[in-house]
Order: structure tokens, then sequence, then C-alpha cells
């Protein structure tokens, strides 16, 4: 069956081969060209418009050390400054079309990440806990949001708790009763909708925003900062090297990276040339996505196959 995507690859990149002495099968090829394919329309559209993007994390590590995927890994990771996001924003309704989807909170209101996700729906990329046709969950690659964060901890921390208690409200607003398992969680969603039914859905997203770059304008060094975690202080880029690029070869695509990529992986991942352990190898998503990269995903989230596959999962 022909894949559902633009790009044109060799016949040769989608044979079963040993990479960096680790088996890649046929099919985590074609799971790959879906997603060199997202990543071709995705650069493309950034091109285009001017927009500063880079590969991060595990795809920046793969275009270093691999000049390509990592060869156990089955993902990509851009990463781009909130004020290019905006711009990408405005272009992704008119430049995304199917079958390509930009997937965000505003766009699919069953997904409630604070970062977008460009999607193929001809495809499937089943996250476990998320099997429904309601939300598109066809193959896709992450485009993550970077913020200044502040280097006090308590400041840190208070941010991260007011966008949990915004985040929550924003959950709330676009569930449905089926959606909520348990009575303490039903109950609690009944208390709460009538309070969150006051805000618009957009003003809950714009405070959520606004929260979440609060310290922009003052911070020096970027990074994730929505999680409940202590990331930022491990995992972040200087202003300065978020602008300013270089090319890298990843696959058959070069790609934007950070010039200063040296710093940043040591920073992520310490002697990042040196191999994992290989009883680990293949684990990242390991129970955790359900890939078919020639079924679109509303055919194999069908009722039925829903049911069985949330079984099968617990």
């Amino acid at each position: 069956m022909k894949l559902p995507i633009k790009l044109d690859l060799p016949d040769s990149f989608f044979l079963e081969e040993v990479r960096s002495g680790y088996l890649v099968p046929e099919k985590v090829k074609k799971i790959w060209a879906v997603e060199l394919d997202l990543l071709s329309e995705l650069l493309r559209v950034c091109k285009k418009h001017k927009i500063g993007v880079q590969v991060s994390y595990g795809t920046l590590l793969g275009a270093v050390r691999h000049s390509g995927f990592i060869p156990w890994d089955d993902d990509l990771d851009v990463w781009l400054s909130r004020e290019e996001y905006k711009k990408l924003l405005e272009v992704a309704p008119d430049e995304f079309k199917h079958p390509y989807f930009f997937q965000t909170a505003t766009t699919d209101k069953k997904y409630y990440l604070p970062y977008a996700r460009l999607r193929n729906s001809l495809t499937t990329g089943v996250i476990s806990g998320q099997e429904s046709v309601d939300y598109n969950n066809g193959i896709y690659i992450d485009v993550y949001v970077l913020d200044g964060f502040i280097k006090s901890k308590v400041l840190y921390y208070l941010q991260l708790i007011l966008r949990r208690i915004i985040i929550k409200s924003i959950v709330v607003y676009g569930q449905t009763n089926s959606d909520v398992k348990g009575i303490v969680q039903k109950t609690i969603r009944f208390l709460l909708r009538p309070v969150v039914r006051m805000f618009r859905y957009e003003t809950l997203l714009g405070i959520n925003d606004s929260l979440t770059a609060m310290y922009n304008r003052i911070a020096t060094r970027y990074s994730v900062v929505y999680e409940m975690t202590g990331r930022p202080y491990k995992d972040w880029i200087d202003k300065e090297d978020l602008e300013d690029s270089i090319e890298l070869r990843f696959e058959s695509l070069l790609v934007p990276a950070p010039r200063n990529y040296d710093a940043v992986l040591r920073r992520e991942y310490g002697n990042y040339m040196e191999y994992p352990p290989p009883e680990t190898l293949g684990k990242w998503h390991e129970g955790q996505i359900a890939f078919d990269p020639e079924v679109p995903y509303k055919m194999k989230l069908s009722k039925k196959t829903a049911q069985i596959y949330k079984r099968i999962n617990g």
C-alpha cells in the first residue's frame, strides 16, 4: 500500500536494515517515512514564512550522532520560541491541508497539551488512553514551545501551580461525561463545570499562554516550562542559541539545529555520543503508542476496534 505522503523517498529507504547494531524493521521505516514527511511539510511552511524553528531533543541527537533517526527511536521533535510559534499559528490553517492536521487546544478541544502536534490524518499513531475517533490520532511530530524560565524555584513552581489550575479548567471545559472515569472525578467535573463555563474557552487558553510566557521579557534561558518538574534547570537553551541555527543532515533532509548543539546535548544527555545499554533500546514508547502508517486512525479506531484496544491495554 502506498503511504499517504508527499516526500519522495527511494524504495531502498523502506528496506529492513541494521543501524548501529540495531535491527530497524520495515514497519518502523514506514513510520519514519510518515514522520519525515511531516517534518518536511513543517519546514516548508516555516521557511516560506520566515519562522525560526529547530530540531530538538532526540531528533537533534539523531542528527548529530546518526545523521538521521536514532535507530531505536520512533518520533520527531522540534522547538521554537513563543514569538515564532504565534507566527506559525497564524499561517497553519491556510498552509496545512488534509491529510496534514495542525493539532492544538484550539483546533482539537480534546487535545489539552500546551504545545502542538502536526499529524497525518490518514495514518494511526494512537497514544494509550486516547483511543477515540473524536480525537485526531494520526502519526505525529511534536512542536514544542519554549518560554523563558525564572531561576528562582519558588517563583517557578508558583507559576506552574497557577498553570495547573487553568489547565484543569480547560480540561473540564472540553470533557464530556463519558470522558471521565470514577465517581470522584465525575463529581469534581459536575461541581466545576458551571464555574468554568463562566469563561470562554479561548479566554482560558489565553490566560494559560500568558502564565507560561510571563518571564519571557526578562529571561535569558528558554525551556519547556509547563511540566510540574525541574526539567528547565537541565534542559534549556540560551536565547542567542535559539536564534542562531545551522543546517544538519537528517536522513534525506537538511534540518535547522542550534549552532551550539554540543552544549545543549551535553546538558540533557551528558556524553551523548555514548549509546544507551542494549537492554533499553527500543523501549521508549513500548506499550504507549500503537502505530499503523498504512491505515487511517478513524478506520483503525472503529467502535469495535477501540473497545478491543482498550481491553487489551487495561
